[in-house]
C-alpha cells in the first residue's frame, strides 16, 4: 500500500507551527493519541474525481480499518440507494455499481472496501450511503419492493412516483426545473401509502427499520427537489445528511467506530460564530470530541516527522475547521468520462 504513496500529515492549527510525517516513519501510537476517543472519523478531500486522493484515503482507510478498530464506512451517497444495494446483495462489484458515484468506484476504493464488506455476512450494511440526493439509479428501489412482494396494493403509485422523479434527477441529476407544490403533494401521499404496506409485511425488524429510513429518505429528496436556490438546497441537505448520520450511529452502529468519506466541505467542523451549515458543523455539535475531521488536499511537501518524542499542536481556535490536513504533491484527475453514472 505504501508503494504508491508519500503522505505528508500536518496537524494544523492557526497560531502553531504544525508537524508533519509520511507513512513510512508513521507510529500507531501518536495517530492514537491524536485521534483520542473519536469513533467517527471524516475523511475529506479538496474535489471529487481524484484519483491520487482516492488512493490516498483508501490507504489510510485500511489503517482505520486493520490497526484502530473502525468497523464500517458511509459514504456521500445515497443513503437509500445503498440499502437496496444491501438488501439485494450481490459481490463487492454490483454493492459499489449500485450506489457509489463512478469517481469513487475505483480499484483502489474497492480494494479497501472488501474488508468490510466480507465482515457483513448480510447481517447489517457495514458499507453504506448518508446523502438524501439520488441519481438515475433512484429506480432500484421499487424494483426492490415488488421483486420482495412488498408492494402490490400500490403498485401504480410506485410507478406514479418514478414517473415524476423521472423527469426531475435525470441521469446525472441535472435537470432543470422545482417540482411543483401538487407534485410534491402526490409523491408525498403516495409513498405515505406505500410506507403503510410496507409496514402490513411481515418484515426483519432491522430490515424494516432500514426500509422504512430509506422511505423518508426518498420524502426528504421530493422536497429537497421543490427547493429553487442553491443555498436553500445546501442548507436543506447537509442538515439531513448530519441527520442520517445520527441515525445511523444509533441504530445501526451503537457500538461501532465508523468513518465518513466525502468532500471537504461536508466533513469540515464550524468555523467562528457563523450559523451552522454544513453536515460537519452539525455533526461536531453533535458528537464534539467523538467527531474528527481530516481534510485532503494539495499541498507543498515538506520533511517526514520522523521522532516519536515530538508532541502534536491541537487546533483549539473556534476558526479550525479541520483537526488533520493531508498535503499531497499532485492531484491526478480522473478523466471525464470515468464521472459518470452507468445506468441499464
Amino acid at each position: 500500500m505504501k508503494q504508491f504513496l508519500y503522505l505528508i500529515w500536518t496537524i494544523c492549527s492557526l497560531h502553531s507551527q504544525a508537524q508533519t510525517y509520511s507513512p513510512d516513519t508513521f507510529n500507531l501510537h501518536e495517530l492514537k493519541k491524536i485521534l483520542g476517543s473519536s469513533v467517527i472519523v471524516g475523511l475529506g478531500e479538496v474535489g471529487h474525481g481524484f484519483e491520487t486522493i482516492n488512493k490516498t484515503k483508501s490507504a489510510l482507510l485500511q489503517f482505520l480499518e486493520s490497526e484502530l478498530k473502525f468497523e464500517a464506512i458511509a459514504f456521500e451517497g445515497s443513503f437509500t440507494e445503498s440499502v437496496v444495494s444491501f438488501m439485494k446483495g450481490g459481490d463487492l462489484d454490483s454493492r459499489a455499481k449500485s450506489f457509489l458515484y463512478p469517481f469513487w468506484n475505483t480499484p483502489s476504493v474497492k480494494t479497501s472496501l472488501k474488508s468490510f464488506f466480507d465482515k457483513e455476512k448480510g447481517l447489517k450494511p457495514l458499507i453504506i450511503g448518508f446523502d438524501i440526493q439520488e441519481d438515475c439509479r433512484f429506480n432500484k428501489l421499487s424494483q426492490l419492493l415488488i421483486e420482495k412482494q412488498l408492494v402490490f396494493e400500490n403498485k401504480g403509485k410506485l410507478d406514479e412516483c418514478d414517473s415524476v422523479l423521472s423527469y426531475y434527477i435525470g441521469e446525472h441529476f441535472s435537470r432543470k426545473g422545482t417540482l411543483s407544490k401538487q407534485e410534491y403533494l402526490l409523491l408525498i401521499q403516495n409513498y405515505e401509502l406505500i410506507e403503510i404496506e410496507i409496514r402490513a409485511r411481515r418484515l426483519d425488524l432491522f430490515q424494516s427499520k432500514l426500509l422504512e429510513r430509506s422511505i423518508e429518505n426518498r420524502k426528504w429528496l421530493c422536497r429537497y427537489l421543490t427547493l429553487s436556490t442553491a443555498k436553500d438546497k445546501m442548507y436543506y441537505r447537509d442538515s439531513l445528511m448530519a441527520d442520517n448520520v445520527k441515525w445511523i450511529q444509533k441504530e445501526i452502529y451503537p457500538t461501532n467506530k465508523f468513518i465518513l468519506w466525502a468532500a471537504n466541505t461536508h466533513i469540515a467542523k464550524k468555523a467562528g460564530n457563523r450559523n451552522t451549515v454544513w453536515m460537519g458543523e452539525w455533526l461536531s455539535s453533535f458528537f464534539r470530541d467523538n467527531y474528527f475531521a481530516i481534510s485532503f488536499q494539495k499541498g507543498t511537501a515538506g520533511k517526514p516527522f520522523i521522532s516519536s518524542n515530538t508532541s502534536y499542536n491541537y487546533p483549539t481556535t473556534s476558526n479550525e475547521k479541520f483537526d488533520l490536513v493531508i498535503y499531497m504533491d499532485k492531484l491526478k484527475k480522473i478523466r471525464a468520462q470515468e464521472w459518470m453514472t452507468s445506468c441499464d
